[in-house]
């Protein structure tokens, strides 16, 4: 069972209300999540560490060494994405946010499906 999802960063960017405009709509609430920079004790807390890119990977090898090297793609299980890099929804004009949401909900359901959290993907 998950217990507890946390976000952490590799780069520091202006914060907007954009994201959490766009979660509410989709009745996600963001409340209690607080983006931060990843740190070394992420390694052994949490059993699972996703990047959004290659190059969060390798900006976490180069600050982690080998701490680093079982942070997964998100896209690594996804059908119709696989091993494709998350996009900035900021550079993605008026449907960013849209397509970076429906990308990451498909990845997330088919990696949760694949280890077994899930039984069926709901749709």
């Amino acid at each position: 069972m998950i217990q507890q999802v946390r976000i952490a960063i590799t780069k520091v960017r202006s914060t907007t209300a954009e994201p959490e405009k766009y979660l509410n709509k989709h009745h996600i609430s963001v409340e209690d999540l607080r983006s931060r920079p990843v740190n070394e004790t992420d390694f052994a807390e949490f059993d699972y560490l996703f990047a959004a890119d290659k190059e969060n990977i390798n900006d976490l090898k180069r600050q982690f060494g080998h701490l680093a090297d079982d942070v997964f793609l998100m896209t690594n299980c996804s059908k119709k994405h696989l091993g494709q890099p998350v996009p900035d929804p900021y550079y993605g004009g008026d449907k960013g946010f849209d397509t970076v949401y429906e990308m990451l909900d498909e990845a997330i359901s088919e990696w949760l499906l694949s280890e077994g959290f899930i039984h069926n993907r709901a749709t």
